[in-house]
């Protein structure tokens, strides 16, 4: 007779167990996951440009997006707001200069140095520096600032060796 007790008891705090454990898996995964407007802004504050198309699928957003630099696929984990992935999908090519055009600036015949480079990055992509190199990009020169975040990712900022200009950044698992 106490087996049999001993049994239904152990089936209720089983169940009870089982509930309680469902119950707090579906509370955390409602709390705290990005609503699509704080997902749309924090596609837009990273990227700037326009944001093209928009969805939600499952627990991410996956976003169409163009900018100065070419148009993007972008992929947010919907309750970590975390960048899952970043494709270029078509790069914009940009115009050469023409011949004697009065806005038309000439570039610098020093370059900016690394310290500079690794301080404009970080006005870009915070984080610690973990490395800067120079490189050449497309007949000239860029630094490639690579920055260490705080959730174990890297992000790599391609700063225009003379002219300082932020020309792309990425980030990296």
């Amino acid at each position: 007779m106490w087996k049999k007790w001993l049994l239904i008891i152990l089936g209720v705090v089983f169940i009870f167990a089982l509930g309680f454990s469902v119950n707090q898996l579906i509370a955390k995964e409602d709390k705290g996951s990005l609503t699509d407007k704080e997902a749309r802004e924090l596609i837009q504050s990273l990227y700037g440009g326009e944001v093209k198309t928009f969805i939600q699928k499952g627990n991410e957003y996956q976003a169409e997006i163009e900018n100065e630099f070419g148009q993007y696929t972008v992929k947010i984990d919907r309750n970590t707001g975390n960048v899952s992935s970043l494709v270029l999908t078509q790069k914009h090519e940009t115009p050469p200069p023409k011949a004697n055009h009065p806005e038309q600036r000439e570039t610098p015949k020093t370059k900016i140095g690394e310290r500079k480079a690794a301080e404009i990055a970080l006005t870009k992509v915070k984080g610690e520096v973990d490395d800067v190199d120079l490189e050449s990009f497309e007949g000239s020169h860029v630094y490639a600032v690579e920055i260490e975040l705080d959730d174990d990712r890297e992000a790599v900022v391609y700063v225009q060796a003379y002219t300082g200009e932020i020309l792309s950044y990425t980030f990296e698992d």
